[in-house]
Formats: structure tokens, C-alpha cells, sequence
């Protein structure tokens, strides 16, 4: 697989840190803020990543959840109670500047990308765990199984059911957890709009739906 210029650099900013920082794998035991990124704008990887927003809440209750992801992918989770913060992705420097400032404990990201990663331990966050599939490392870009050691690495297997996959990104914080059932939600501002097409159109949502 080609090395792009853009992943050469990150490795290169990457490796540059690592020898002021060491590696991202410095684990609380009492987390106290958590990131998890998804830089995709799928809505259906933002689904499959619900189940991990209760996994953390129900092992710290008492941590705030940040999401780092794009503005597409956050609609179905802008009403999420599990969720304190949801932060949108403009640019890499934008986020490194505004997760410096955060003092998150551990944050992991969905995606096998470069960029994936740097963002966050370009951010100094302590702890940080990044996926990998175990049976085809080779299909991943060069540079991305280089900075993938520089965190915890989690193997991920492509036959496996992805929402389960994602909630092993948290082990290394001592969450185990096997329940993968989705929570959606939505925005009240979404809530409105869909209630004034209700009243719109003499739509009953209790007797016209089965």
C-alpha cells in the first residue's frame, strides 16, 4: 500500500512526541474523563458505537464522555443522557488545541487511520487505545501499524459483530461489558420539528403507527 505525504508527516510529528512523552499506554484507574473519536461520517458506525457510551456509564458513572466525531454522524446522538460533551471535528489543529485543555484520562478511536490516532496522542491524553484487524494488519496504511505501537493496540476480527468489536476499544480501562443494544436518540430540537409535521399533516403517532 502507498504512503501518502500526509501520513508520513503524522508518523513523523508522532515519533517526534513519543520521545518527549513515551507511549499512550498510562492507564487510570479511576478515569475521570474519556473521549471516544469516530472521524467517520457514517451514521451506521455511530451506531454501532451507542453501546459504548452506557458501558462507560455503568462501570464510572461519575465520568464525563466526550464525543469527537463530525457534524453528519452526531444528529442521532445530539439527545444522548450518556454523553456530556459532543465535540466536532473542523480541523487537527482545532482538536489537538481543544483536547490539550481537556484533561481526559484515556480516549480511543474507531477508525484504523493516521490521523485517527495522532489526534489524540498529539493531545498528551495518557491513555489510548486504537483497533487493528488481526488477520489482515497488512491491508492497513504503513504508517498507521507504525504510530498503532505508540498506543494499546486492540486486535478487531472482520467477521466479528462490530458493536461488540467496539466495546473491546475500552478494555484497557477495565470495561468488559457484552451488552450491545443500541440506544437512539434525538434532539429536542428534532422533537419539535417532527411533532409540528405531526400536527401538520393529522398524523396521530399513538394510533396512526403499528
Amino acid at each position: 500500500m502507498t504512503t501518502s505525504l500526509g501520513d508520513l508527516k503524522w508518523a513523523f510529528f508522532c515519533i517526534l512526541k513519543f520521545v518527549v512523552r513515551g507511549p499512550g499506554n498510562k492507564i487510570s484507574a479511576q478515569p475521570n474523563a474519556i473521549l471516544i473519536s469516530l472521524l467517520k461520517s457514517n451514521i451506521g458506525d455511530m451506531v454501532c458505537l451507542t453501546p459504548m457510551f452506557r458501558a462507560v456509564k455503568e462501570k464510572y458513572p461519575h465520568c464525563k464522555i466526550y464525543l469527537l466525531c463530525r457534524e453528519k454522524s452526531s444528529e442521532i446522538v445530539k439527545g444522548n443522557p450518556y454523553i456530556d460533551q459532543i465535540i466536532i471535528k473542523i480541523s487537527s489543529a482545532q482538536i489537538i488545541k481543544q483536547l490539550k485543555n481537556m484533561k481526559i484520562d484515556f480516549a480511543c478511536t474507531t477508525n484504523t487511520t493516521v490521523d485517527g490516532v495522532g489526534n489524540l496522542y498529539l493531545s498528551n491524553i495518557p491513555g489510548i487505545s486504537a483497533p487493528f484487524y488481526a488477520e489482515n494488519e497488512h491491508l492497513h496504511p504503513a504508517m498507521y501499524n507504525l504510530i498503532r505501537k505508540l498506543v494499546i493496540p486492540i486486535p478487531l476480527y472482520q467477521n466479528g459483530y462490530m458493536p461488540r468489536q467496539c466495546l473491546r476499544l475500552l478494555e484497557p480501562i477495565g470495561i468488559h461489558s457484552t451488552n450491545t443494544q443500541f440506544e437512539l436518540y434525538y434532539s429536542k430540537q428534532a422533537g419539535a420539528t417532527i411533532t409540528d409535521l405531526f400536527i401538520q399533516y393529522d398524523i396521530n403517532p399513538h394510533s396512526d403507527f403499528i
